[in-house]
């Protein structure tokens, strides 16, 4: 968010590894095909997942970095888009209309100060 060009890139690339090594730790646990969560047994890491990449898209406009690539990370792109159908995850989501222009004036402001 507060950054752009190389070291947007270099960033990125690091938070693309991270995300590859959580894909390979999640495999043994999540299947691969996952296309629907159980609402009943919703856990801790699923909470974690809808809270740190539910609204992947609309960081992904502002920014303009693809963040959750199914070919990159099927099991997390999945995984999140199963998520996102959960009734309570829906309702505790930030409305991306109104997610995307609070987070660009962040991003707006935090590249103002770096310079």
């Amino acid at each position: 968010m507060t950054q752009q060009g190389e070291e947007q890139e270099k960033t990125a690339d690091e938070v693309f590894e991270k995300m590859k090594i959580l894909e390979e730790g999640m495999s043994e646990f999540i299947p691969v095909g996952i296309q629907e969560i159980d609402v009943k047994k919703i856990g801790l890491l699923d909470i974690l997942m809808s809270t740190t990449f539910g609204s992947f898209k609309v960081y992904e406009e502002v920014i303009c970095v693809k963040i959750l690539v199914p070919e990159r990370n099927p099991l997390l792109y999945k995984w999140v888009l199963a998520l996102k159908q959960v009734p309570l995850v829906k309702e505790l989501l930030s409305p991306p209309d109104k997610l995307a222009p609070l987070l660009q004036r962040y991003r707006q402001n935090a590249l103002k100060s770096s310079n």
